[in-house]
């Protein structure tokens, strides 16, 4: 792999630069002598045969990080063709597998049956259509024509607003907040909950400085007359902060495309506090509405919220951490 004087023979190596995370740079990753774009055929033809003779180096180490290459160069990228992918320069038989599932879907995407119907065929564990979509929203938080961004305003959220939390203008925008947590890096304070009929897209986010928080649509608050016993008005969506997938730094993304929409992050700033673990906020929630029903309001209330996920319970330590007391709070309590 090195001549006498300590040169790099090996092309492939010698195509990658690797970058380590530091202060500045928080994701290592390699970096490409050239871009892939600018890459001919006979090159690309070369590096394949530089990486094969890596995986098939007699020393195991190196043998082994071969093999790790191959894994790092398609969740980096998962083959996009951008400037810095090398995916394609895999050796065809470490591709096949990746190559196959490539042709099946094709094969089943032009089949018989609706779109709904294919696409719940090839990808099952994500309950379809609705699964795909999760992990997108999930991974493309930063991307504004993908999930809504609101920016954050004080007065906004403002906490007088949850006198009487239910007792409301379904004009006004943003009609409730549950929970507040302190983010350091913005100097903010981030709603664990949001009720409001401002939107019903499955996702929004709140931005604020260089933060960024992402918001699930998990169910509907629904009010009803308590004399004549019918709806008053549409149901009134509730949100909870979620957390998001992938890592972004500056111009480099870091996706994270699971094969289960609910699987927990690998970046720790995607972590969020235990207290935004949605049988937290379901259960504080539940209890506002207990007591308001419990009152003399004119109005029934009733809560649907979708089934939760294991992944999204507070005690999942991969998702939720505890954070200091001073730094989350809930109205009121």
């Amino acid at each position: 792999m090195v001549d006498r004087n300590g040169k790099i023979t090996n092309a492939l190596l010698e195509y990658l630069s690797p970058m380590t995370a530091s202060q500045n740079h928080e994701l290592g990753r390699f970096l490409l002598k050239d871009s892939s774009f600018e890459v001919g055929q006979d090159v690309k033809s070369n590096l394949r045969i530089a990486w094969m003779n890596l995986i098939n180096h007699p020393n195991k180490t190196v043998s082994d990080f071969a093999k790790d290459l191959i894994l790092y160069a398609y969740y980096s990228k998962y083959d996009q063709n951008t400037p810095g992918s090398f995916f394609d320069i895999v050796p065809q038989q470490y591709r096949k597998q990746y190559d196959d599932a490539l042709k099946r879907a094709m094969t089943v995407l032009n089949g018989d049956g609706t779109i709904q119907d294919r696409i719940s065929q090839l990808f099952g564990d994500l309950n379809g259509i609705d699964g795909i979509m999760d992990i997108m929203y999930r991974n493309y938080w930063y991307d504004d024509n993908v999930v809504t961004a609101y920016n954050y305003h004080d007065d906004e959220f403002d906490e007088s607003k949850n006198i009487d939390i239910f007792d409301i203008n379904r004009n006004s925008g943003v009609e409730t907040v549950m929970g507040w947590y302190n983010d350091n890096e913005s100097g903010a304070q981030f709603p664990g909950m949001v009720i409001t009929s401002k939107t019903s897209l499955p996702y929004f986010k709140l931005r604020k400085n260089n933060s960024v928080f992402l918001y699930k649509r998990v169910g509907v608050v629904n009010r009803q007359n308590k004399d004549v016993k019918k709806a008053n008005g549409s149901p009134i969506n509730v949100y909870v902060c979620t957390p998001k997938a992938g890592h972004k730094e500056k111009n480099n993304i870091q996706f994270e495309f699971y094969a289960d929409k609910y699987t927990d992050s690998i970046f720790s700033k995607n972590m969020l506090p235990k207290q935004f673990g949605e049988d937290v906020l379901k259960e504080m929630l539940q209890k506002r509405i207990n007591s308001y029903n419990n009152s003399d309001s004119k109005y029934i209330l009733t809560l649907e919220w979708d089934q939760i996920p294991e992944s999204r319970m507070s005690d999942n330590m991969s998702a939720y951490i505890q954070v200091q007391p001073d730094d989350v709070y809930f109205n009121g309590e």
